[in-house]
C-alpha cells in the first residue's frame, strides 16, 4: 500500500461504515485487493464482485490467492464496461469506483453503473484529489440523483454518494 499510512487507512474506513452489510457490493479497479478486503470486513457483503482487466498477471494472481476459500467473492477479469452485462438494473446495494482515474473513464464507469445501484444504494469514488476524477464525480453527481454524503479525510480522498430513493406520489382517488 503504496503511499499510505495507518491513519490515512481509518480515516478511509470511516464513511465506509454506512455501508450495508449482507449487501451485494462490486470494486471496479482493484489491483491488488488491499481495498476489497477493507471492503469486505467492513460490509460483509454476502456477495462481493471484484472487476478488473487485470494486465499484470501477478497482481491477478495475488488476488486469486488473497481470496481463495471465500465463497461470497467473484473475480471478473475484465474491463469494467465490459462486466456491465453481467449485472440487472437496480441489483447491486453499492459499487467502489477506482479503475481507470481518466475523466472519460471515470464517467464512463459512474454512468454505467449507476443503473446498477439500487435506490438508496451507494456509489463510492476514490482518488477525488486526482483533477480528472474530480470532475467527472462532480459531473456524474449533476447528471444523475447520487447524492453527497461523506468526504473521507485520506490522503486519496474517498467520496462517497447515494442513489436517492424515490417515494412515490400520493394521490386522492375519489377526484
Amino acid at each position: 500500500m503504496t503511499g499510505s499510512t495507518r491513519q490515512d487507512m481509518d480515516q478511509r474506513i470511516e464513511p465506509l461504515l454506512c455501508l450495508p452489510e449482507g449487501g451485494v457490493g462490486v470494486e471496479l479497479g482493484v489491483q491488488f485487493g488491499f481495498h476489497a478486503m477493507q471492503l469486505l470486513e467492513i460490509a460483509k457483503p454476502s456477495l462481493f464482485y471484484l472487476v478488473d482487466a487485470w494486465q499484470h498477471d501477478g497482481n491477478y494472481d495475488d488476488v486469486v490467492t488473497r481470496f481463495a476459500g471465500r465463497d461470497e467473492v467473484k473475480i471478473l477479469r475484465m474491463l469494467t464496461t465490459e462486466a456491465l452485462e453481467q449485472f440487472p438494473d437496480d441489483s447491486l446495494d453499492w459499487v467502489f469506483v477506482d479503475a481507470n482515474h481518466a475523466y472519460l473513464s471515470v464517467m464512463e464507469d459512474g454512468l454505467g453503473w449507476y443503473p446498477k445501484v439500487r435506490e438508496g444504494g451507494f456509489m463510492i469514488f476514490h482518488d477525488w484529489q486526482i483533477p480528472d476524477t474530480a470532475a467527472a464525480i462532480r459531473d456524474i453527481i449533476n447528471k444523475t440523483d447520487l447524492r453527497w454524503v461523506a468526504q473521507a479525510r485520506d490522503i486519496q480522498k474517498t467520496v462517497i454518494t447515494r442513489k436517492r430513493k424515490v417515494w412515490g406520489v400520493v394521490t386522492n382517488s375519489e377526484g
